[in-house]
């Protein structure tokens, strides 16, 4: 019986020489298969556009700025896409935010290359990849009570809008006009105001101004103020 093909795997990373360490990595694991690595999200649409991957890698934070939007919009259309965060952000803080935006893993840049390959070839299969002491931290943080902490509230934003418009939210609240905000999503402006007007409805919103003041202040408390 023959072998089952590789996994395909994309890859997405600003810095260069990490990037391609990253590639030469995994191209050595006969289960996995790297067909593109690039370094923007822009490049890497243009990339799926021509050649889907079973599984995405990425670091959280690209030329400034954060990669969660792309993340979650893969993770609504799960199982097909999956998604491993490979970050030297925090796993405790940004983990849970990027496992709860649909990621299939989350893993810090420092993790032992035999892991990383291990962990990506788990993340393919559609498994949960995380290190030991993520895996700890979100069991105990599911399963002990914490009566000192306030209760989570539910977004408004995340839960009424979705992942293309929380993206176009998102670089409104940046200071992204729409004929930028289409040429970053490939997308045409008319397609941007489609969204915008939609946003707005959702959000019940009626001006346009009053929407760029609610989109820096949600990313502003988020991720600190735009850039």
């Amino acid at each position: 019986m023959s072998a089952p093909p590789p996994f395909t795997i994309g890859l997405i990373d600003d810095h260069p020489t990490f990037l391609m360490g990253l590639e030469q990595l995994l191209r050595r694991a006969p289960q996995l298969s790297v067909r593109w690595a690039v370094e923007s999200v822009a490049a890497a649409r243009a990339c799926l556009a021509r050649e889907p991957v079973d599984l995405v890698i990425i670091d959280l934070s690209l030329h400034g700025e954060s990669a969660m939007p792309f993340v979650r919009e893969r993770g609504a259309e799960l199982p097909a896409r999956r998604t491993l965060v490979l970050s030297a952000y925090d796993e405790r803080q940004y983990g849970e935010q990027a496992l709860r935006a649909g990621a299939t893993g989350y893993l810090s840049k420092h993790v032992p290359p035999e892991q990383l390959v291990a962990q990506a070839l788990r993340a393919a299969q559609g498994k949960l990849a995380v290190s030991d002491e993520l895996k700890d931290f979100l069991l105990e943080h599911q399963l002990t009570p914490h009566p000192a902490e306030p209760q989570r509230e539910v977004d408004p934003v995340r839960a009424r809008l979705s992942a293309r418009e929380l993206e176009v939210f998102e670089q409104l609240g940046r200071g992204q006009k729409a004929s930028e905000i289409a040429a970053r999503l490939c997308v045409s402006v008319k397609t941007v105001d489609t969204h915008l007007h939609n946003i707005k409805r959702k959000l019940g919103v009626e001006h346009v101004v009053g929407l760029i003041r609610r989109a820096a202040v949600w990313v502003s408390e988020r991720e600190g103020p735009a850039r």
